[in-house]
């Protein structure tokens, strides 16, 4: 699979991030991938509720809107212990 990704939309709300799971998908859903291309790019960062909002949001709106294509990452088995260890080694000081 790849992701197409959202550079000027930083919040998790934001729904920035589309996985293409396949050339077949990208071909069956075409429609609704333009779709999702056109609203992210007229979409713009909103910290809304947040005391940084002014700050923050000066920050988003200064970059130009823009999606790029990201390969998935390769994970080896090895990644998922050092995951268990680090986060078990966090939860005990």
């Amino acid at each position: 699979p790849v992701y197409l990704k959202c550079c000027h939309l930083t919040q998790g709300r934001a729904d920035s991030v589309l996985k293409v799971s396949s050339a077949t998908w990208l071909d069956t859903h075409e429609t609704k991938v333009h779709a999702w291309v056109r609203a992210k790019l007229a979409q713009r960062a909103d910290d809304v509720g947040r005391p940084w909002r002014t700050v923050a949001n000066e920050l988003t709106q200064s970059i130009t809107p823009g999606i790029f294509v990201q390969a998935a990452a390769k994970q080896s088995p090895l990644d998922d212990v050092l995951l268990m260890v680090e986060s078990n080694r966090d939860k005990m000081g």
